[in-house]
């Protein structure tokens, strides 16, 4: 029983179209489509605010009935606004020419001024068919009938700005590319040298032994080192002169758990 309320068709409609309306109702009925309509379905006594609110609330496919006077209908308005906000599949049916709506023209919809009474109930039948069968199928994915007629270019066509994604480069990538321009930058540096400069600048600098230091910073002797300029380490491998930079580190697209964007500065090393 739930499951059946939450796929029922609510009509909404204005005074004025009520012969239609009740028509269509009791046609789609007679076909076995699960249809609300106010004056077949609230109760002698109920308050009339309270079932419709109720019956929008369970139904999953709301069907709006559209002239002149329905669009200009404050209680249509606020029956429309429910619909769009909570996720309602919408099946507008365009009884008589009129100005559509804004938030409606992105729904396909079911044309009764261009065919007669019969010819129509075939489009809705088959648009409610799908929507009953398929209940993940909204209304505006079907190829089913017409797109709604619009006088406004920004309503013709939805935006697919949202739906692309940007690339996503995380913090571990960042750290692996800047790794290996360093590795890229040492094996520069290291043909360089073998081409050219071949002196260890560790010889030019005097020994110092047991050095005491009255800060924490120390002024690194760098005037005796360029780029390309080698050494040998404790361990006997070449060492080679990597001059001080700057470089952008972190990750700019906001993933969790990753350090902002932010300029690193290196010194030499």
């Amino acid at each position: 029983m739930v499951q059946e309320k939450q796929r029922r068709a609510f009509i909404s409609y204005s005074r004025v179209n009520e012969e239609f309306a009740i028509k269509l109702t009791k046609k789609l009925r007679s076909l076995g489509f699960p249809v609300w309509f106010d004056q077949l379905d609230i109760p002698t006594g109920a308050r009339w605010d309270e079932e419709v609110e109720k019956a929008l609330r369970e139904c999953s496919i709301f069907l709006i009935i559209m002239t002149p006077a329905s669009i200009n209908s404050q209680n249509v308005k606020d029956e429309i606004g429910y619909a769009i906000d909570h996720g309602k599949r919408i099946l507008p049916v365009l009884l008589e020419e009129c100005e559509v709506p804004l938030r409606l023209r992105r729904f396909q919809y079911v044309d009764f001024t261009t065919m007669n009474f019969e010819e129509g109930l075939e489009s809705a039948k088959e648009l409610l068919r799908g929507l009953v069968d398929e209940k993940s199928t909204p209304v505006n994915a079907r190829t089913s009938a017409r797109a709604m007629p619009t006088n406004n270019n920004e309503a013709e066509s939805v935006s697919t700005a949202a739906t692309q994604k940007k690339p996503v480069l995380t913090g571990l990538g960042i750290g692996v590319v800047v790794a290996v321009l360093l590795a890229v930058a040492g094996i520069g540096y290291s043909i360089l040298s073998k081409g050219g400069n071949n002196k260890n600048p560790a010889a030019e600098v005097p020994a110092v032994e047991n050095p005491v230091y009255q800060s924490t910073t120390v002024e690194t002797p760098t005037e005796h080192f360029d780029i390309g300029s080698t050494m040998k380490g404790d361990d006997g491998m070449t060492l080679v002169y990597v001059h001080a930079g700057k470089f952008n580190m972190g990750n700019e697209y906001g993933e969790i758990n990753e350090i902002p964007v932010h300029e690193v500065d290196l010194e030499a090393f």
